[in-house]
């Protein structure tokens, strides 16, 4: 059975695809830097022509006439691993958030931070009500702010601007992400609706076959096994290399999935909404 190992091992395949892994997480960890990232969520709240209304209703917000209403969040962390400062903001382009022209911000506020000594802040424009700035303290790996902004905009999301001295890809848009929590009914619909689940569910479940591919006696131990896929397993080399081909592939394609995935926001900046 080691031979059996070793031969595996010598494979040029194995050899590249574990060299490629090793050399992605040094690359990953030796890199450090800071990386400015956001991702963003929305609720249309109100949208007068839909509702279909008589022209003698007139809605308000704080005592403001609105035809369009919604909430958006953005969440803004640094995904780096050096410290993001506020001395990096180039002065002549500050952090702000700018939504349409025609468009009103009528709230803007921070609801959730990852720790208060960041001093993170948001003050919408006195003299632009489509735009709102923003700024902190510094953020270390991992820390930032999720706004709160409730605007009459029709596009629900705004332009993010802002530059960093030293950070020439600028600011990252993450995409969209959804705030609503999962509800599931049992532990197979959990997994289903749960990609990230089912992506470390499947190395296990690979490590299994490559062992039972590695070591084809263990079934003799299993009562339920069949005797004859038993026997089988035992007497094939054939069907024990394509076991341990497929435990490797079951084992090592959600990992490289797994690091390459796009990373959603940390868990400090979470908002719980039903």
């Amino acid at each position: 059975m080691v031979d059996s190992i070793i031969n595996f091992l010598n494979q040029g395949w194995v050899g590249i695809s574990i060299g490629i892994i090793v050399a992605f997480i040094s690359i990953k960890h030796s890199n450090k830097k800071p990386i400015p990232v956001y991702q963003k969520h929305s609720f249309n709240i109100l949208k007068k022509d839909e509702l279909e209304l008589s022209s003698n209703i007139h809605i308000f917000y704080n005592e403001k006439e609105v035809d369009n209403l919604t909430k958006t969040q953005i969440i803004f962390w640094n995904n780096g691993s050096d410290t993001l400062k506020i001395e990096d903001i180039v002065e002549d382009d500050k952090l702000l958030l700018k939504f349409s022209a025609h468009s009103t911000i009528l709230s803007s506020k921070i609801i959730k931070t990852s720790r208060d000594i960041n001093k993170s802040y948001i003050q919408t424009s006195t003299t632009n009500k489509n735009i709102a700035y923003f700024g902190f303290d510094y953020l270390d790996e991992n820390d930032g702010m999720t706004f709160e902004i409730v605007h009459t905009d029709l596009s629900p999301y705004p332009e993010v601007h802002g530059t960093f001295k030293g950070i020439p890809q600028g600011i990252q848009d993450l995409g969209k992400v959804d705030m609503r929590k999962t509800i599931c009914n049992n532990i197979i619909q959990c997994i289903l609706k749960n990609i990230k689940l089912q992506l470390i569910i499947m190395p296990v479940f690979g490590l299994l076959i490559l062992i039972i591919g590695l070591y084809p006696h263990l079934l003799e131990k299993i009562n339920n096994v069949n005797k004859t896929i038993n026997d089988m397993v035992i007497s094939s080399e054939f069907i024990n290399i394509f076991l341990i081909i497929l435990g490797f592939m079951y084992l090592i394609i959600p990992l490289i999935i797994l690091m390459f995935n796009r990373k959603r926001f940390p868990k400090s900046l979470i908002i719980n909404e039903e």
